[in-house]
């Protein structure tokens, strides 16, 4: 027997209705259709699937239930008999309903009667269960009130029995309570929920029955199971009344065979808001739970390794320990706070969290990680900013000065989180590089995984946790940072995941902690990559210098030695050959040119000229090694940079030097194609000029409107170009069909057409000048771009033309309507005739054409009643299908043009036009709308369609459409709103063209059908309930299957809604948002008035020559003095304290008096330039409409025949220069009402007077630390090592030495800095004064500096045989530690002081 003879004897016998049912042939078939070695598997897994989905085949489930012996087979059958129930059961006849229950309860009495029923019926039994509640949903209570005393009833009469009456209950439950959106009507949802709450009483003591006299298991993990689904809305009176919770806690937690059921219970009593009720309950709940869990999860036990050593019903108890310990803290840590008798207990159960948020576990994790992420958050919230001496310390100030009892009570815990944040930091998103669908490699960021949202939790989390106690957050960075320098401890994936925490916390820091925590932290990362060995490990550690760096612009914008010496480092990396250091290095580039890019373009302290000048003249020595996608986000990078605010005459001119070589190579290409047009079937020229195109392209993107000066001398060249690209295409698709478009050479030439369109239309997306778009571009492209989309082969038709015109009806608007005019013929037509055959050819083109339609009819609508008739059908018959497309963003447009076009129509000035429009359209327009609306296809499109047929009723009920929609002669009584509602009730009784009404649902009696048009038709201004009243009447006719959401639009609006509202709370938290999401003008102002106020900005030289980071107890503290190991003599820890007590203390109170003033000062700039900002920026904005008038009556004035123009321009332009002298005048006073900078001369003089008095004090300390560097190599020696922190990292166990000085003629001079390291990998660097290098030819310091080579100011000694990652400390880098002795003298800031001591008579110690 073949298949078709299968198919046909098979359906022979499923589908003859008049005769018996043969069951045994059905089984066998359904034997066949489940085992795959049978011939005949494909053909009966077809037979069954028409069986269910036949309409008939529910009638023969009674056969099947009753006769067959297969299991899968009562399964297809229950199936079978459910959809029926769902969409027909009210069509039945009361008796037929009748008798299908009574057959369905003694079914499922029959499978439950006994243990042995049970395990026969397992197969089924839950589909068995599900069908019965679909008919108690039908049937409860109108026709069968007394549901639940039966089932409850027979429950008690039977274990087994009950056991499957408690599913029953619990499918119920959740039927009602869970999932009925769009299953029932509103009404009938609370009705049922209602009436579930009022009969509960019954159910509830069944359970208590059970819990408290069964002993059969299963019977109990049943009862357990079903309690858990009703404990999220039974009244709280059943759980905090009754004996449930001490049954729950005191029977079943304990044994291990229920204690995940009854933690599950627990979690959800945990998780509810009873207020300020039953507190003593959920405190002695909480104190028995965690005990019990205690005694499992000991403290000493590993709950990471014991977790991936435990089988999955251990696992399961640590997951449901962590949501119940979660939650219940969620709702009720305040209750246990409030009583100090709890605290032992609470920090237990939040230390165990801790402890399971160690697991290598994502899903675990992440219920730990939203917790803790909900904890910071909280404790942050209480106190954002920390008050000490009555100074507003911003970022806080360590919580123990908070005096907040919540953040004391968490000190250790929120340290241990830290850690956790730490070492447990996701990879945040990164750049890829990727295929597309034109099989070239491009650069896209990751999507949205769940690593990526890991990363961001935790990102948050630990910027809170930051804000809490930044010093904290310092140590435990720097002590990981310590322990990956030393060889032992190194661990390239450990090395990451910390680079990628410290990236994370960008802006949580003060200015001045953030400065020392990162200049630490490079130092190390330095030294680090000179000290490991091999490419491997040194392109780790420099793509994790060049992350972090890129994650601190406010570092870099501060200090420009840095930054440039950074972009020289990428410049050096962008010729390294090894695997990623390019990428990294491009990467890392484009980000700091976007948010430093002034820098580059400013003359700069010790510049001759603005460094953007020296990069274009070296640009061609910097991407000779690049890709050609490296070499295009180069472009871009530096495109950003020439985008920053200049003078056009400055700006044109680095354009062109920027754009030399691109031109030069278009120059070329142009005079070879104009010679030789068979050129361009020469693959290198081809590949040549989609890099140029490209180039452009990436330029044009960061430069903007500007970039017209070079766009203005290639267009034509360009458009000539394309026009010959798509003639030699359209030549090979008619020799050889569409299959050339596949081979390589004629794809090439497609992305040259596409590459040309997509550089014109970024840069229309960016104009300012829109005017000029229609003026200069638009012309040349009628002729040559939308003349030759029209005559070209519809294969070769690119969509890029029709998406370029979308960009210049949306910049233009209105303008645009005379040119639509002559557009229209060119493009709509032939694309209609393309996409209008079927719903799935051509795609891309089909989107384009829509979004083109829908910026028409936007902005352009007045033109379309100029066109033709019929092409204005056309322009209406085009939004019908889109409207029917199956592509969700096809039929949201179309929907949204129409809402959008009939509005607009409805405010037309001419009523022939209105009502001509309406009278000819809305009838059609509304049944397309109707029958779209009732298909389950176009579900997720339900709120476009509610808010257009809301519109539609508004235009009719409230009058707009006075034209009448109806034949006059044939209704001479009637009037529109009365026609209409009978026009909707015939045709939703008789036919859609895609839906028989009047067959599908018989059951809909016109009396339902018009109380839903009438509920319509009233409701049409109450978008909420017009939605609901169109829900219930699209479930009323099961239009959608159960998975359709009609609640769709509020889901999105409330995410919408939290989104925003979190975006809102995380814009307030500085170093939430990420450097690339801040507001990069706020933070370059800031820069510039700092860098007005405070000339003398500390070099990154100074910064790497600064003590190591020595965290202290708050991050605000300055880090102290290096510690001076013990002498023979006497204790230098003592001497040290009492040296520096007093000055010490002057330095605290300087900085409490100070601190008020600056963050006053601090707050009203910000203030100043919030409201400044909006000014500035009208004022450019007019000056540049005031250049543009100009120009324009100019040309007016020297044009006779524009003579009526001139007068309307004269008089825009003195419009615009009246209301650019309002601007000037109100930016004239708020600058002369700019905050000034507080005098805090006279607090800085007594604090310098305190500190000199602790003079002779300071001597001693000079004294000994001349003789400690003395005794170091003897500490070494008897085996004392020095602090890690303290010793170069590259260096094997040497430690730094300094010396201090302060020379008579200098209020500080620099101190100098040796670093040694073993082998042949020595590199030294030093910056020395004239009077230190007299000194160091003193006998004594001679000798210790004996195997050192001493330098004069300004000489650097450094390895020259280095290049790309192995030169990290060498070349750039040294000079980056080397800086002269008069600049140093010059740029270090006062506030540097505590890192040079004043020793003034340290010449005669020595």
């Amino acid at each position: 027997m073949n298949i078709d003879q299968y198919l046909e004897s098979g359906r022979a016998v499923l589908f003859n209705f008049d005769d018996k049912f043969d069951v045994a042939s059905f089984d066998r078939i359904v034997d066949q259709a489940t085992q795959s070695v049978t011939p005949y598997f494909q053909a009966a897994q077809q037979l069954v699937t028409e069986f269910v989905e036949n309409p008939d085949s529910w009638t023969r489930v009674d056969a099947i239930l009753s006769f067959s012996v297969n299991p899968i087979s009562k399964f297809y059958g229950l199936n079978a008999l459910r959809s029926m129930i769902k969409t027909r059961w009210k069509v039945l006849p009361r008796e037929q309903c009748e008798n299908i229950k009574k057959f369905m309860i003694d079914f499922v009495t029959k499978c439950s009667i006994d243990d042995a029923a049970l395990i026969e019926s397992r197969l089924y039994r839950t589909k068995l269960d599900e069908t019965l509640v679909a008919i108690v949903k039908h049937e409860w209570p109108a026709h069968w009130p007394n549901f639940i005393e039966e089932i409850v009833g027979a429950s008690r009469t039977n274990l087994a029995m009950c056991e499957n009456n408690m599913i029953i209950l619990k499918l119920l439950s959740e039927e009602v309570f869970d999932y009925s959106s769009g299953q029932i009507t509103l009404a009938k949802a609370k009705q049922l929920k209602q009436q579930m709450c009022e009969q509960f009483t019954t159910i509830f003591e069944l359970c208590q029955l059970v819990l408290v006299e069964a002993n059969k298991a299963s019977l109990i993990e049943a009862t357990l199971g079903t309690l858990q689904s009703f404990l999220s809305w039974i009244p709280i009176g059943y759980i905090f009344e009754t004996e449930l919770i001490s049954i729950l806690l005191n029977t079943y937690f304990p044994n291990p065979l229920y204690r995940n059921l009854t933690l599950k219970c627990l979690s959800e009593i945990g998780s509810l808001d009873t207020g300020n009720q039953y507190e003593m309950t959920f405190v002695n709940m909480y104190s028995g739970v965690l005990t019990v869990i205690l005694e499992t999860l000991t403290p000493e036990l590993d709950i990471s390794e014991a977790y991936m050593n435990s089988d999955d019903d251990e696992r399961k108890f640590v997951q449901d320990v962590a949501l119940f310990l979660s939650s219940f803290f969620r709702q009720h840590s305040k209750v246990l706070e409030a009583r100090p008798e709890m605290h032992e207990l609470l920090l237990a159960g939040m230390f165990l969290v801790a402890r399971i948020s160690d697991v290598e576990e994502t899903e675990l994790f992440k219920v730990c990680l939203e917790f803790w992420n909900w904890l910071s958050h909280s404790l942050y919230v209480e106190s954002p900013f920390g008050f000490t001496g009555g100074a507003l310390m911003l970022n806080g100030g360590g919580f123990g000065r908070q005096g907040s009892p919540r953040r004391e009570l968490y000190t250790q815990l929120l340290s241990r989180v830290r850690t956790i944040m730490i070492t447990r930091m996701a990879k945040p998103e990164e750049v890829l590089i990727v295929q597309n669908d034109e099989g070239d490699y491009v650069r896209e960021l990751t999507k949205d995984t769940d690593s990526i949202n890991i990363y961001k939790s935790a990102r948050e989390t630990l910027v809170y946790l930051t804000h809490l106690d930044c010093s904290d957050t310092e140590v435990i960075m720097s002590q990981r940072l310590s322990a990956q320098v030393h060889d032992a401890g190194f661990s390239p994936e450990l090395l990451n995941t910390l680079c990628w925490a410290i990236g994370s916390i960008s802006g949580a820091m003060s200015e001045e902690d953030e400065k020392r925590f990162l200049v630490t932290v490079i130092r190390e990362l330095l030294g680090l990559c000179e000290f490991k060995r091999g490419k491997e490990n040194k392109a780790v550690i420099a793509s994790n210098i060049m992350y972090i760096v890129g994650q601190y612009p406010r570092f870099l914008r501060a200090h420009w030695k840095f930054l440039k010496t950074v972009v020289q480092k990428l410049f050096e990396f962008m010729h390294e050959l090894h695997e990623g250091v390019q990428d990294m290095a491009c990467d890392t580039f484009i980000k700091i040119a976007q948010k430093c890019r002034k820098h580059f373009v400013t003359l700069q302290a010790g510049e001759e000229t603005p460094y953007i000048d020296k990069l274009l003249a070296e640009m061609n020595l910097h991407i000779n090694d690049l890709q050609e996608g490296q070499v295009q986000t180069f472009f871009e990078a530096v495109g950003y940079m020439i985008a920053s605010p200049l003078d056009p005459q400055t700006r044109d001119r680095l354009i062109e030097r920027f754009m030399l070589m691109p031109n030069n190579h278009w120059i070329e290409i142009v005079a070879r194609v104009s010679s030789d047009i068979s050129a361009l079937s020469e693959p290198p020229l081809i590949s040549q000029l989609l890099h140029v195109l490209r180039l452009n392209n990436r330029a044009c993107l960061a430069i903007g409107h500007t970039f017209v000066s070079q766009l203005g001398k290639i267009y034509l060249d360009l458009l000539n170009i394309y026009k010959a690209v798509s003639d030699i295409i359209n030549s090979h698709l008619r020799q050889s069909g569409d299959v050339v478009l596949t081979y390589a050479s004629v794809n090439s030439l497609v992305k040259v057409r596409r590459e040309s369109l997509r550089l014109i239309e970024t840069w229309v997306a960016r104009t300012e000048d829109p005017l000029a778009v229609r003026d200069s571009f638009v012309p040349h492209l009628l002729e040559l771009v939308f003349l030759d989309y029209q005559q070209c082969e519809p294969s070769a038709r690119e969509p890029e033309v029709l998406r370029l015109l979308t960009t210049i009806v949306k910049q233009v608007q209105g303008e645009m309507c005379p040119v639509i005019l002559d557009i229209f013929p060119l493009v709509f037509e032939c694309t209609l005739d393309m996409i209008n055959k079927e719903l799935t050819l051509y795609p891309e083109l089909r989107v384009a054409f829509f979004n083109l339609l829908q910026q028409i009819c936007e902005h352009c609508y007045p033109a379309l009643f100029q066109i033709p008739e019929d092409q204005f059908r056309v322009v209406m018959d085009s939004l019908t299908w889109a409207m029917q497309h199956t592509m969700r963003d096809v039929a949201d447009t179309g929907l949204l043009t129409l809402k959008d076009f009939l509005e607009r129509v409805a405010t037309l000035n001419d009523p022939n036009i209105v009502q001509g429009f309406f009278r000819s359209y809305y009838l059609l327009l509304l049944q397309h709308l109707f029958a779209c609306l009732t298909n389950s296809l176009h579900a997720a499109s339900f709120k476009m369609h509610a808010t257009v047929l809301s519109v539609m009723f508004r235009l009719v009920f409230s009058g707009v459409i006075q034209a009448p929609l109806f034949n006059p002669a044939e209704y001479p009584e009637m009037d529109n709103p009365t026609f209409v509602k009978q026009f909707m009730q015939v045709k939703l009784q008789e036919a859609f063209p895609h839906l028989k009404l009047q067959e599908a649902f018989p059951h809909l009696a016109p009396l339902q059908i018009e109380v839903t048009v009438l509920s319509l038709s009233a409701l049409y201004g109450d978008a909420s309930a017009f939605k609901s009243a169109l829900r219930d009447f699209l479930v009323q006719i099961k239009a959608f299957a159960n998975e359709e959401d009609l609640f769709l639009e509020e889901t999105e609006a409330m995410q919408q809604l939290e989104q925003l509202k979190k975006k809102e709370e995380q814009t307030a938290v500085l170093g939430i948002l990420k450097p690339g999401e801040r507001d990069d003008m706020l933070d370059m102002n800031q820069f510039e008035d700092h860098t007005l106020e405070i000339p003398s900005l500390l070099t990154f030289e100074e910064l790497l020559r600064a003590p190591p980071l020595t965290p202290s107890s708050s991050c605000t503290e300055p880090a102290t003095v290096r510690t001076v190991k013990p002498n023979k003599a006497y204790s230098p820890q003592d001497a040290a304290q009492r040296a520096t007590q007093h000055e010490r203390e002057a330095r605290e109170q300087e900085k409490a008096q100070v601190a008020p003033l600056m963050e006053e000062y601090k707050r009203a700039m910000r203030t100043y330039e919030d409201k400044i900002e909006p000014f500035m920026n009208q004022q450019d904005q007019l000056k540049s409409t005031i250049a543009a008038d100009q120009t324009r009556l100019a040309e007016l004035e020297a044009d006779d025949s524009a003579a009526a123009l001139v007068a309307d321009v004269r008089a825009q332009l003195h419009a615009n220069q009246q209301r650019l002298a309002k601007v000037n005048a109100t930016v004239k006073q708020m600058v002369a009402a700019k905050p000034k900078r507080p005098d805090v001369r006279h607090v800085r003089a007594l604090a310098a007077s305190k500190a000199a008095a602790a003079a002779p004090a300071l001597q001693s300390v000079a004294t000994m630390a001349v003789e400690q560097d003395d005794s170091d190599d003897e500490c070494e020696e008897d085996g004392i090592p020095p602090s890690p922190m303290q010793v170069t990292s590259a260096a094997p166990a040497r430690s730094r030495k300094r010396i201090y000085e302060r020379d008579s003629d200098d209020e500080a001079a620099p101190s100098f800095e040796t670093a040694q390291s073993g082998g042949s990998d020595e590199n030294v660097t030093y910056s020395l004064s004239s009077r230190s290098l007299e000194r160091l030819k003193e006998p004594r310091l001679a000798t210790r500096s004996s195997s050192r080579l001493i330098l004069p100011p300004g000489m650097t000694l450094s390895r020259a045989n280095t290049s790309g990652v192995s030169s990290w400390l060498t070349n750039d880098m040294a000079a980056m530690q080397l800086v002269s002795t008069d600049e140093n003298v010059s740029s270090t800031p006062k506030t540097d002081r505590r890192k040079r001591l004043a020793l003034s008579d340290l010449s005669n110690s020595n």
